[in-house]
């Protein structure tokens, strides 16, 4: 009997030190979450006004010849698409383009 009471008393201790821990523990996994999706956001941000800099760069320096921006925007997208997925579609790098420009 004696050893079923001293482990009832360090589970009933375990208890109490987790009441403490857990909620500081909750916070900083919260706040972490937190930064990881902001971090991801604020360098989404930076990609996508960076690939429409370099689009715009290349089409200024193309003018000249008719159509060159479009079949760039689409052999871009076909091969950036193959390499990293439906994310970069024409639709998409025309976008980056224009929010290069309006920022």
């Amino acid at each position: 009997m004696k050893s079923a009471t001293i482990k009832r008393r360090v589970a009933k201790s375990d208890l109490d030190g987790l009441s403490g821990v857990l909620p500081q523990i909750q916070t900083l996994i919260e706040a972490s979450r937190q930064h990881v999706a902001s971090t991801a956001n604020l360098t989404m941000v930076w990609l996508y006004w960076n690939v429409g800099r370099v689009i715009t760069q290349e089409i200024q320096q193309n003018q000249k010849r008719a159509e060159y921006g479009e079949r760039l925007i689409e052999q871009l997208s076909a091969r950036l698409t193959k390499s990293y997925g439906r994310g970069f579609t024409a639709k998409n790098l025309w976008d980056m383009k224009r929010f290069y420009e309006a920022f």
